[in-house]
């Protein structure tokens, strides 16, 4: 019998939005509509350089001022940028929905007026998986990741 012969697959160098990044980046925001598009631009460009795909979740927590419009508004040109609203100031309880919906190997969290991204390849493939402690931290159990998914024994 004649085998089929896979065909080489191709390698597209663009991050797939679809698949589940390397990094996620959780930054919680409050009324940044006058830094927002600086400082997104800045990180954006800055995370491009590294060799991993990532995402950066805005955690907007009751900003009275434009920031989640003019978030959506740059979103809509950034696959990798995701903005949610908790349309209430509750700074922590925004930074937990954000953890809660990040899809990245490693997790980040940061402030937009201060996001270093010079630490971040330190971190990279060498970072410590906290998400069995952040877990239970948030009351998810001791089998838990961050997300609150239950890991394999082997994941433990």
């Amino acid at each position: 019998m004649m085998q089929k012969r896979t065909p080489e697959p191709t390698i597209d160098p663009r991050p797939d939005p679809a698949a589940a990044p390397h990094l996620s980046i959780v930054i919680p925001v409050f009324n940044e509509e006058q830094i927002l598009p600086a400082a997104l631009g800045e990180l954006r460009a800055k995370l491009a350089e590294l060799p991993w795909s990532y995402e950066i979740l805005l955690a907007e927590n009751g900003s009275r001022d434009r920031t989640v419009a003019l978030a959506e508004e740059l979103a809509r040109d950034a696959p990798e940028l995701q903005v949610h609203s908790l349309g209430e100031p509750n700074y922590g309880k925004a930074l937990r929905q954000g953890i809660l919906r990040a899809r990245g190997r490693f997790v980040i969290c940061d402030e937009i007026d201060m996001c270093d991204v010079e630490i971040i390849p330190n971190r990279g493939d060498e970072a410590v998986d906290l998400a069995p402690s952040v877990a239970r931290g948030l009351g998810l159990g001791s089998g838990a990741d961050a997300r609150g998914r239950h890991r394999s024994a082997e994941e433990n």
